[in-house]
């Protein structure tokens, strides 16, 4: 569509799951979605940024648009006015609808993880995700030093 302003961050797709990137302090933050709703995430301006929550000890990913603040995990799952869209597993970078549930919120706060205490980095899904991540930087790696050396 020529002349309509997209998502501005740079994403790759990876079959079912796409990467999207986010700088955040001189830093860059990978959150991910389903394929699937890459159309609707892109459809919005703007660039996606993080906000560290010190509560949940992790970010959230959102964008503003039309003076209105839009959370990436409520536009996935498109939860409507007085619900919630709960992190099932805690990591709130996962915003795979598989990962993702409304629920009141009351519901969300029966799965908050005791005193606080952030645990995503010890499930499978989560080193599966990150032995991805790596795997994306050493290729990247790979291919500037080549381009360095042409």
């Amino acid at each position: 569509m020529k002349g309509v302003k997209r998502m501005e961050n740079r994403y790759e797709i990876h079959g079912q799951e796409t990467f999207i990137f986010i700088e955040y302090k001189g830093k860059e933050i990978t959150t991910l979605i389903d394929t699937e709703d890459l159309e609707k995430v892109s459809r919005i301006k703007n660039t996606w940024k993080a906000r560290y929550d010190v509560n949940v000890k992790n970010y959230y990913v959102y964008c503003w648009q039309d003076h209105s603040c839009i959370s990436l995990h409520r536009l996935v799952m498109e939860t409507p006015t007085g619900l919630v869209a709960d992190h099932i597993n805690h990591n709130t970078l996962n915003n795979k609808k598989s990962n993702l549930r409304n629920v009141t919120p009351y519901e969300n706060s029966q799965n908050m993880i005791k005193d606080n205490i952030h645990l995503c980095k010890q499930t499978d899904e989560f080193k599966r995700l990150e032995a991805i991540r790596q795997l994306i930087r050493r290729q990247k790696k790979y291919v500037r030093s080549l381009l360095a050396n042409s």
